[in-house]
């Protein structure tokens, strides 16, 4: 699927609801045209459907029924009223603290961008970036979901990385990304219904809305009665919704580290085989790989790196194959000893002039003190494939009559050892597998790879199970969980649109300053403490209401200034290919 695919689609999708709403005007009389609207496509008593633009917008009462049996119920059970409210307190503080945490967030991503742009010293050089690489990880393990919670992040190290279809995650991605977006939105928007029954306050209505392809959810309370309640009871309406947020990332962080993932699918009929490779679950028709790699196979190494999953962030299938096709810094490539003789035997034509149908690759010999470095071109899988061959990282490691040669270009040619379906024993150690690897040869860009093969951590032991089912599932909880700690921090900006903004509010108000009155003998005499009991708390609630003001408003500014700027260098990271 391309972005052009999701365009036609979404346009179709926006044509039939006009369609649809045109159909039904017609159908209607002038009247109820009137009654309904313009905007609207359907009205009844309990629901409302707007359709304007780009912008649908779903508005139901239907719930509120359940949510007012709820607060009764609240009510009646004075227990879990209590351990309700604890729950939302503790919420209150989590917001509180998070509210920190996504101010140094953008701190923290101001100096990594402004970093990185200043010790370019003006200069950079456009390279290839994880980015152009990424077509295809479409479904990815349930392993690096449950076992690996973490937000993803841009390769680089960025603290802050963007989800966009077709450019930072694949196209494919599109639909599992907004499903989840909105599922997180959701389960926020529960947290405050919850938080309002607590208070006794009824919501009005709730509902959900699609902008061009944004979901959104809502729930609209009264205004005025969230007004009247307690400081502390606004701090808990307030922050619910991060707060659940926050409370499912933990829960799937919680699943992870407990590692539950392996039980889990082997009740379902799944083997865990992240320990030593990587299933593979699915294989172009298009791809040649198709051919030699069966279905079911598991991939154990792509060159010498091992496909072992770890407690890492990274997945070594996707990043040994997003790298960049050079040698980096400090690295060691091993090499292979060849015969001398059967080496400068060959020509080295495809050294200096491409060709497309060549099988052979071009291979460099390390040099030595007596013998320069020579370039020749040989079949790669006569040298890569050969079990007999000496592995060397200097001439010193092989002998007189041999070579030390690896490939000129180090992403020309990839092995791949895998272990194929029949040899595949559920319960057998990966050490009594050894003897039966297979190697193949890959002549060609290595995204290929990456787009072509669908990989898991999770191989299927019973032939009618689906092998994508973890990869899918693990998909949406990544995505799940990723979201969820997105919204609870981005919802705690201290803006005035923002839930952040309305907490700092609530909080400001909850530690307002009480002062005992002082009276003097004088003042009692004449009777006016009162007088003077009320005077003063007017004054000092207004002279504290000006101080609350000025932090609101310097809250707002200062967050205002500081999701510029990162936006500001995130783009020039992003322009300058840093």
């Amino acid at each position: 699927m391309s972005l052009l695919d999701v365009g036609l689609y979404v346009s179709g999708f926006w044509a039939v609801l006009y369609l649809i709403k045109s159909f039904r005007q017609r159908r209607t009389s002038t009247f109820n045209n009137d009654l309904l609207g313009q905007r609207a496509l359907t009205k009844s008593r309990s629901s409302d459907v707007q359709l304007q633009a780009c912008f649908l917008r779903l508005e139901t009462r239907t719930l509120n029924n359940t949510q007012e049996k709820l607060a009764t119920w609240l009510v009646r059970s004075p227990t879990w009223k209590w351990a309700t409210t604890a729950f939302y307190d503790i919420g209150s503080l989590c917001s509180l603290v998070g509210m920190l945490l996504a101010q140094a967030l953008l701190l923290w991503s101001i100096y990594f961008f402004a970093g990185n742009i200043f010790s370019t010293g003006g200069s950079y050089i456009l390279e290839p970036t994880p980015t152009t690489l990424i077509h295809k990880r479409d479904w990815q393990d349930i392993a690096s979901a449950t076992r690996n919670d973490s937000p993803p992040t841009s390769a680089n190290g960025s603290p802050i990385s963007l989800l966009i279809p077709g450019v930072t995650i694949p196209t494919p991605h599109f639909i599992p990304l907004l499903l989840m977006l909105f599922l997180a939105q959701s389960l926020h928007e529960v947290g405050h219904a919850i938080a309002a029954a607590v208070e006794s306050i009824p919501i009005l209505s709730c509902g959900a809305s699609l902008t061009v392809i944004i979901p959104a959810a809502f729930v609209s309370l009264p205004t005025q009665a969230v007004q009247r309640c307690s400081a502390r009871g606004r701090m808990r309406i307030t922050a619910s919704g991060p707060f659940h947020n926050l409370v499912i990332w933990s829960t799937l962080a919680l699943w992870s580290s407990l590692g539950f993932g392996p039980f889990f699918w082997s009740l379902a009929g799944f083997e865990y085989v992240g320990h030593f490779g990587r299933a593979v679950t699915d294989i172009s028709f298009e791809s040649p790989l198709r051919e030699y790699i069966p279905v079911g196979s598991v991939i154990t190494k792509l060159d010498d790196t091992p496909l072992i999953s770890s407690s890492g962030s990274d997945d070594p299938w996707v990043t040994y194959l997003m790298q960049p096709a050079i040698a980096l810094p400090g690295e060691i490539d091993l090499g292979w000893c060849v015969a001398r003789y059967w080496v400068t035997a060959q020509d080295d034509t495809c050294c200096t002039s491409r060709n497309e149908s060549s099988n052979l690759s071009c291979f460099t010999s390390l040099p030595s003190s007596t013998t320069p470095s020579i370039q020749r071109c040989l079949a790669p899988l006569k040298i890569l494939n050969a079990e007999s061959s000496r592995r060397c990282q200097a001439v010193s490691d092989c002998s007189e009559t041999d070579l030390c040669i690896l490939p000129k270009s180090k992403g020309a040619v990839l092995r791949i050892e895998f272990l194929v379906p029949d040899d595949l024993v559920p319960g057998v150690a990966h050490g009594d597998l050894d003897a039966h690897l297979r190697t193949i040869v890959w002549s060609g860009p290595r995204e290929e790879i990456l787009e072509d093969v669908e990989v898991s951590s999770y191989r299927a032991n019973l032939s009618f199970v689906p092998r994508q089912l973890p990869s899918i599932l693990g998909l949406f909880i990544q995505y799940l969980s990723t979201l969820s700690l997105s919204l609870y921090l981005l919802n705690l900006l201290p803006l005035h649109m923002l839930d952040g903004g309305q907490l700092l509010d609530a909080a400001l108000d909850f530690i307002q300053p009480t002062r005992d009155d002082e009276y003097d003998l004088e003042s009692l005499e004449a009777g006016d403490v009162r007088d003077r009991d009320r005077d003063d708390r007017s004054s000092s609630k207004s002279s504290w209401a000006k101080k609350t003001k000025r932090y609101r408003n310097l809250a707002h500014t200062t967050t205002l200034c500081l999701l510029g700027s990162s936006v500001i260098f995130g783009l020039l990271n992003a322009i300058m290919g840093i």
